[in-house]
């Protein structure tokens, strides 16, 4: 992962931009909500460099 940055709460971690067919991609993982036993992990992509984000998918991960 090329980045990571801590906003607020949320811990993030982006990928290094790559390019697919005319389209510059960055995917990222968002962690928030972090308690002991819990966390939510969302995974976004983005093809304007950042200025927009589109979830792909959220898990929310508690202990058994």
């Amino acid at each position: 992962y090329k980045r990571q940055a801590i906003e607020g709460d949320r811990k993030i971690f982006k990928t290094k931009m790559v390019q697919q067919a005319e389209k510059l991609i960055i995917q990222r993982m968002v962690f928030y909500n972090i308690e002991n036993d819990s966390f939510t992990w969302d995974w976004e992509g983005t093809q304007d460099n950042g200025e927009t984000w589109n979830l792909l998918w959220r898990i929310n991960y508690k202990r058994q």
